[in-house]
């Protein structure tokens, strides 16, 4: 992004949502710049923890190479296959088998995806 544009667009958004984190833009693209690809940096294995990066100001390229969760891969739309027993990951898991996230009270809450 242009710097003069992203400076004025950050003066206007302090200035009318005083207080308000930044918001995340993304978009898909087949021309990645170069100084866009050395910015990047992976430092979770989880998608969602390399936005927090990405909101501080930092771009962030994600692609079907970048090493990451297979949610993140097929909700961003690289992958069509999600993990076995993926339902049991984002919940509470398999005792013995699988450590559960326990982002889903239960693994039936996600069974329709």
């Amino acid at each position: 992004m242009d710097a003069a544009f992203s400076q004025l667009f950050i003066l206007r958004w302090k200035k009318y949502f005083a207080g308000v984190d930044l918001p995340i833009c993304y978009f898909y693209t087949d021309q990645v710049r170069e100084e866009d690809l050395k910015e990047t940096a992976n430092l979770d294995r989880c998608l969602i923890g390399n936005l927090k990066r990405a909101q501080d100001g930092y771009s962030f390229v994600y692609d079907a190479h970048t090493p990451g969760c297979s949610g993140g891969k097929r909700y961003s739309g690289f992958s069509k296959n999600l993990r076995p027993k993926f339902e049991y990951f984002l919940s509470c898991g398999i005792p013995g088998e699988l450590e559960g996230e326990r982002y889903k009270k239960s693994p039936q809450l996600l069974r329709s995806t």
